[in-house]
Order: C-alpha cells, then structure tokens, then sequence
C-alpha cells in the first residue's frame, strides 16, 4: 500500500484548507444530531409524563359546591382501577400555572378558576378515559377529564419533524462535503497531471493511481473530523459550564445524556471513509475522461 503512494509528491495534493472545510462540516452535522437527538429524548420524556397522566377540572363556580364535587370525584377515583394517586392541586399551584398567560398578579381572589385534580395512572392496562368521565359526572357533575391527547398528539408530530429536519440538515451536509472533496480532488489531479500521466504510461492501473489519492484523502477526512469533533466537544463543555453555573434557573439540562454523545464518535470514521470513497469516484472518473 506504501508504494501505491510513493509517486506521489510529499506535500498536500488536497490543499490545506480542506481538513478544515471537513472539519467545520463535522461540527454541523454533529450539532445538528445533537439538536434532533437531544429535542426528541425530551418530546419522549414529556410524551412519557402526559400518558401515565390525567387531568381531571371541576368547574363549578360556586367554591362551597366545588369543594363538595372535588371531594366527591377525588373518592371515585381513589377506588378507580388503574389509577395510582389522585390529589387536588393548592392554589397556589393552579395561579402558578395561570400567570406565564394572565400574566403576574393578575390571577385575583374574584377570577373564578376551577380547581385541578392530578392523576398519575398506574402501571398495566390503560384507563378508560370515557367511562371515567362517565363515573365522575354522576357525583361531580361539573368535573371534565383531561387525557391530554391534543399534546400527546402535537408532541408524536415534534418527534417525527425533529427526526426528518435532523437527517436532512446532515443529508445536506454530506452532499455539500462530497461536492467539496470532488472539487478538491480534480483540483489535485490536474495540479500533478503530468506526474500522473507518466505513471500510467509506465505501467500503473488506473486503481492504483486512485488507491494512491484515496489513501491520503482518508487522512485527511479523519483529521478534519477530529478536529471537528474537538470543537463541538469543547462547544458542549462550555455550554455546560455556563449552565452549571446558572444552576439550572434559566436553562434546562443541556448536556446530552452519555449514548447521545457517544453516538458521535461514529462521525470520525463517517468522515473518513466518505472523504476516500469520494476521491477515489472522482480520480476513477477524471481518469476515465483522461483516456
């Protein structure tokens, strides 16, 4: 393999800004699967919570028989199958709740609000959400069960959108690089054109000549990967540390989770083999039009 390269000159047939142009194509594609994989781990997790959950809303506006339909529909679900805990939100819970949209303080004493009973459902066969409504209506008759369908719905349509907007960023990504090693590689061609054609007049196959390029084009893809892995590695670390030292009031947990961040050590290798694969289709090709 050593001598398939020999004839070629010591210094770089790629140029010198190509590891970095990979190296930059690396950092995307390796943010954009950070993005995708880290937003869809947390649509699963909210996904999760909704289903093993349920709202039920009593919204009789006169407090005394509230709190009756309140009591009333926490004892029928206590004795519900399927459900693990029922317990009334405080008010100061549900005017937490109201304020990100009424706004601060303006979640008076006279605003008729309903008050919110939390359910967690227990694990095995699923509740039927339609007969529980049923049952709670004969002894609360202003309760409504909220099963959150429209959010567990919305959610399952955030997982698949982050997914495809994910492999098309990368998607992209990719053809931009192979355009750009294609681009590189003629480039190299043409600049050792004569060395190339006296070694295919001496003897040598046109695979040997683009095992020689594509050799050193598999280098160079695995360089500029690494060094774009560094990057975002050292991306993810900042971040991390701008988080910790928030301690978590502003943001949420922005550093993926282990096999997130494992996932990318494939990235390096991808690099490398598509940067070789690549030289070697348009050296085959160049030399093709040469002959």
């Amino acid at each position: 393999m050593l001598r398939q390269i020999r004839f070629l000159p010591s210094e770089n047939i790629h140029g010198r800004l190509l590891p970095w142009v990979i190296a930059v194509m690396v950092f995307l594609a390796g943010l954009a699967m950070l993005i995708a994989l880290g937003l869809q781990m947390t649509a699963r997790t909210w996904h999760q919570g909704l289903a093993q959950s349920l709202t039920v809303q009593v919204i009789n506006a006169d407090k005394a028989a509230r709190d009756r339909e309140v009591a009333a529909a926490l004892a029928e679900l206590h004795k519900t199958p399927g459900i693990a805990a029922a317990a009334e939100e405080t008010s100061d819970q549900v005017v937490a709740l109201l304020e990100p949209w009424l706004g601060k303080g303006n979640v008076g004493p006279d605003l008729p609000i309903p008050a919110l009973i939390d359910v967690k459902l227990a694990d095995g066969p699923p509740v039927d959400v339609t007969a529980l409504g049923a049952a709670l209506a004969k002894v609360a008759p202003s309760a409504r069960v909220d099963a959150h369908e429209r959010w567990l719905a919305d959610l399952l349509v955030l997982m698949r959108i982050v997914q495809w907007i994910g492999g098309v960023i990368v998607g992209l990504v990719g053809l931009a690089t192979v355009a750009i090693i294609i681009f590189a590689t003629r480039a190299g061609l043409a600049t050792h054109r004569e060395t190339v054609e006296i070694v295919h007049m001496m003897g040598a196959k046109d695979s040997t000549i683009a095992g020689a390029f594509q050799w050193r084009f598999l280098w160079v893809g695995v360089k500029g990967a690494i060094i774009g892995l560094a990057a975002l590695a050292a991306g993810i670390g900042v971040v991390h540390v701008i988080n910790q030292r928030l301690e978590g009031a502003l943001l949420p947990q922005l550093l993926p989770p282990p096999e997130v961040l494992a996932s990318l050590l494939v990235l390096p290798v991808v690099a490398g083999l598509l940067t070789m694969l690549t030289a070697r289709f348009a050296v085959m090709r160049a030399l093709a039009d040469m002959n």
